[in-house]
């Protein structure tokens, strides 16, 4: 839905196709330059049921963590934002920066 329509009553038949292949067309047009998935599917399963763990040692999420260039970038550059470092210290390694995040 558009910012300028308002909710109406639920579509069906035509409408409710029309709706859908519009839905579809919009998700094409942002899929239309380059997509990109940048995290491997199993780390993620991995890491999720890891830190399911109440007592997983920081150690253990690094491990998991670190076969992801760009999860590992993201998180050491979240580390050394002001809300997580106040006085702009980077973040040693993995380890450091997930300690750090764990903190707040």
């Amino acid at each position: 839905m558009t910012a300028n329509q308002e909710p109406t009553a639920d579509k069906v038949g035509e409408a409710l196709n029309a709706q859908r292949f519009q839905m579809l067309a919009d998700i094409a047009r942002e899929l239309a330059g380059d997509v990109v998935f940048p995290t491997s599917f199993d780390a993620a399963l991995r890491l999720r049921k890891e830190l399911q763990k109440p007592d997983l040692p920081t150690a253990r999420i690094a491990s998991i963590v670190g076969v992801e260039p760009l999860v590992v970038s993201k998180l050491m550059q979240l580390a050394g934002s002001v809300l997580y470092s106040p006085d702009g210290s980077p973040a040693r390694d993995i380890r450091a920066a997930i300690a750090r995040l764990a903190r707040v």
